[in-house]
């Protein structure tokens, strides 16, 4: 597979599951107060279970991007980081 082609910076978008919606939220905000980044909240499942945020994160380089990523997905209440 091929390695894309990405123009740094640039705002890059990661979606994140997780259960607890207002948990989740607030450890996002937490976890990416120091970056410039926009938070929407997404769809919830049928039974309310889990829950998605979109978010894009303005990143400088292949490394900040990275970094972002192992940062979502290490919160404890998060799922999936896509």
């Amino acid at each position: 597979m091929e390695k894309p082609n990405i123009k740094y910076p640039c705002k890059w978008p990661y979606k994140i599951i997780g259960s607890d919606k207002d948990a989740l939220k607030k450890e996002i905000i937490a976890k990416l107060v120091d970056m410039r980044f926009e938070l929407v909240e997404g769809n919830q499942s049928k039974q309310g279970k889990y829950v998605s945020f979109d978010v894009e994160v303005f990143v400088a380089n292949e490394a900040e991007r990275v970094n972002v990523f192992n940062i979502l997905k290490d919160i404890p209440i998060v799922k999936i980081v896509i």
